[in-house]
Protein backbone atom coordinates (compact mmCIF):
# COMPACT_ATOMS: atom_id res chain seq x y z
CA UNK A 1 0.00 0.00 0.00
CA UNK A 2 1.16 3.51 -0.76
CA UNK A 3 -0.13 6.92 0.06
CA UNK A 4 -0.02 10.19 -1.80
CA UNK A 5 -1.08 13.80 -1.49
CA UNK A 6 -3.88 15.31 -3.58
CA UNK A 7 -4.42 19.07 -3.34
CA UNK A 8 -7.91 20.52 -3.12
CA UNK A 9 -9.35 21.51 -6.47
CA UNK A 10 -10.94 24.63 -5.03
CA UNK A 11 -9.14 27.45 -3.30
CA UNK A 12 -10.58 28.93 -0.15
CA UNK A 13 -12.25 32.27 -0.71
CA UNK A 14 -11.03 35.25 1.26
CA UNK A 15 -7.54 33.96 2.01
CA UNK A 16 -5.33 36.74 3.44
CA UNK A 17 -2.42 35.44 1.36
CA UNK A 18 -2.33 32.95 -1.47
CA UNK A 19 0.41 30.89 -3.04
CA UNK A 20 0.60 29.08 -6.37
CA UNK A 21 3.39 26.74 -7.42
CA UNK A 22 3.90 25.56 -11.01
CA UNK A 23 6.56 23.40 -12.69
CA UNK A 24 7.87 23.74 -16.23
CA UNK A 25 8.28 19.96 -16.67
CA UNK A 26 6.47 16.91 -15.36
CA UNK A 27 8.82 14.02 -16.25
CA UNK A 28 12.55 14.03 -15.57
CA UNK A 29 15.48 11.66 -15.78
CA UNK A 30 18.07 11.48 -13.03
CA UNK A 31 20.01 14.77 -12.71
CA UNK A 32 17.53 16.63 -14.94
CA UNK A 33 16.50 20.07 -13.74
CA UNK A 34 12.96 21.42 -13.49
CA UNK A 35 12.15 25.06 -12.87
CA UNK A 36 9.45 25.86 -10.35
CA UNK A 37 7.63 29.16 -10.09
CA UNK A 38 6.07 30.16 -6.76
CA UNK A 39 3.80 33.21 -6.65
CA UNK A 40 2.81 34.65 -3.27
CA UNK A 41 0.05 37.27 -3.24
CA UNK A 42 -1.18 39.55 -0.47
CA UNK A 43 -4.98 39.63 -0.76
CA UNK A 44 -5.38 42.01 2.18
CA UNK A 45 -6.14 45.74 2.04
CA UNK A 46 -3.14 46.35 4.31
CA UNK A 47 0.51 45.32 4.23
CA UNK A 48 1.40 41.80 5.37
CA UNK A 49 4.50 42.09 7.55
CA UNK A 50 6.97 39.35 8.43
CA UNK A 51 5.66 36.82 5.90
CA UNK A 52 7.09 33.31 6.15
CA UNK A 53 6.54 31.01 3.19
CA UNK A 54 7.11 27.28 3.65
CA UNK A 55 7.69 25.71 0.23
CA UNK A 56 7.64 21.95 0.19
CA UNK A 57 10.47 20.34 -1.79
CA UNK A 58 9.02 17.34 -3.63
CA UNK A 59 10.52 13.97 -2.64
CA UNK A 60 13.44 12.97 -4.83
CA UNK A 61 14.59 16.54 -5.56
CA UNK A 62 17.29 18.93 -4.40
CA UNK A 63 16.55 22.66 -4.52
CA UNK A 64 19.39 24.69 -6.05
CA UNK A 65 19.91 27.44 -3.47
CA UNK A 66 21.74 29.85 -5.80
CA UNK A 67 18.36 30.84 -7.28
CA UNK A 68 17.14 31.93 -3.84
CA UNK A 69 20.43 33.75 -3.19
CA UNK A 70 20.09 35.62 -6.50
CA UNK A 71 16.52 36.68 -5.70
CA UNK A 72 17.58 37.75 -2.21
CA UNK A 73 20.28 40.02 -3.66
CA UNK A 74 18.00 41.44 -6.37
CA UNK A 75 15.21 42.18 -3.89
CA UNK A 76 17.48 43.84 -1.30
CA UNK A 77 16.26 47.37 -2.06
CA UNK A 78 12.61 46.51 -2.59
CA UNK A 79 10.13 47.88 -0.10
CA UNK A 80 7.63 45.09 -0.82
CA UNK A 81 8.72 41.53 -1.51
CA UNK A 82 12.24 41.75 -0.07
CA UNK A 83 13.49 38.24 0.75
CA UNK A 84 15.35 38.92 4.00
CA UNK A 85 16.53 35.34 4.54
CA UNK A 86 15.85 31.71 3.71
CA UNK A 87 16.75 28.30 5.07
CA UNK A 88 16.64 24.86 3.47
CA UNK A 89 16.01 21.38 4.81
CA UNK A 90 15.68 18.15 2.83
CA UNK A 91 11.90 18.62 2.59
CA UNK A 92 11.27 22.37 2.67
CA UNK A 93 12.49 25.86 1.87
CA UNK A 94 11.55 28.50 4.43
CA UNK A 95 11.43 31.98 2.91
CA UNK A 96 11.20 35.11 5.06
CA UNK A 97 9.88 38.30 3.43
CA UNK A 98 9.93 41.64 5.28
CA UNK A 99 6.52 42.64 3.93
CA UNK A 100 4.11 42.46 1.02
CA UNK A 101 2.14 45.56 0.07
CA UNK A 102 -1.66 45.32 -0.30
CA UNK A 103 -2.52 43.49 -3.53
CA UNK A 104 1.16 42.93 -4.30
CA UNK A 105 2.56 39.61 -5.45
CA UNK A 106 6.04 38.11 -5.61
CA UNK A 107 7.05 35.47 -8.14
CA UNK A 108 10.13 33.46 -7.32
CA UNK A 109 11.65 31.01 -9.79
CA UNK A 110 13.90 28.25 -8.50
CA UNK A 111 15.39 25.07 -9.93
CA UNK A 112 15.03 21.52 -8.65
CA UNK A 113 17.43 18.70 -9.56
CA UNK A 114 15.95 15.20 -9.83
CA UNK A 115 17.84 12.64 -7.74
CA UNK A 116 16.06 9.79 -9.60
CA UNK A 117 13.87 9.42 -12.70
CA UNK A 118 10.64 10.95 -11.46
CA UNK A 119 7.41 12.72 -12.36
CA UNK A 120 6.09 16.01 -11.02
CA UNK A 121 2.45 16.91 -10.91
CA UNK A 122 -0.27 18.70 -9.03
CA UNK A 123 0.31 16.40 -6.07
CA UNK A 124 3.55 18.17 -5.13
CA UNK A 125 3.14 19.75 -1.70
CA UNK A 126 2.39 23.44 -1.26
CA UNK A 127 2.38 25.07 2.14
CA UNK A 128 2.38 28.57 3.55
CA UNK A 129 2.25 30.10 6.99
CA UNK A 130 2.35 33.74 7.95
CA UNK A 131 2.89 35.98 10.93
CA UNK A 132 1.48 39.50 10.72
CA UNK A 133 2.37 42.36 13.05
CA UNK A 134 -0.36 44.72 14.19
Amino acid sequence: MGSYYLPWDEKAAGEPLSIDVAFDRTHLAQDDIATASATVRNNLAKPANMVMVDLGIPPGFDLLSEDLQDYQEKSAHRKSGHLSKFSLTATQALLYFDSLAPGDSVTLKYRLRAKYPIGLGPSSPRFMSITTRK
